[in-house]
């Protein structure tokens, strides 16, 4: 569940760096497929749905009444992971309520967001804060632990 999270974060973001570097000969190809507008939408929520998951799982602290997974269920004393106080960085924690509006459902309030453009997301931050902390994460669990997440 959370890997395949990790792994559709970085498949999307991989296609997105091909689709900012116009010399990129790959880029050409989702274009055979996809026109322009569509294949850089498509990518991006993506890659803003899975970081999102990824940074409430990371940087939120287990709540109470929910049955959400984070970070720290991942280890036998919470405070462990609570210790490492990882925040998601100025940019995620700036843009939060956009990031939930763009990817809400057909709401009103979400026009006022705009539409999913590259341009308008800073990519390469988003993808850097989500690393980092996955990094975090990865490199603080056991074997044992770690072994949950293969295939």
């Amino acid at each position: 569940m959370i890997f395949q999270e990790f792994a559709m974060f970085q498949s999307a973001a991989k296609v997105l760096r091909i689709m900012r570097h116009p010399e990129d000969p790959r880029r050409e190809k989702f274009f055979e497929v996809l026109n322009e507008r569509y294949a850089e939408s498509l990518f991006l929520e993506s890659f803003l749905l899975h970081a999102r998951n990824l940074a409430d799982f990371l940087f939120l602290k287990a709540p109470s009444e929910t049955d959400d997974v984070v970070a720290e269920h991942y280890f036998d004393n919470d405070a462990f992971w609570k210790r490492r106080d990882l925040a998601p960085g100025n940019y995620l924690a700036d843009h939060k309520l956009r990031l939930y509006q763009v990817l809400s459902r057909p709401r009103f309030d979400r026009a006022r967001y705009g539409t999913l453009r590259i341009r308008k997301w800073n990519v390469k931050d988003i993808e850097i804060i989500i690393l980092e902390a996955w990094n975090e994460f990865w490199g603080s669990l056991d074997d044992e632990k770690r072994s949950w997440f293969e295939a």
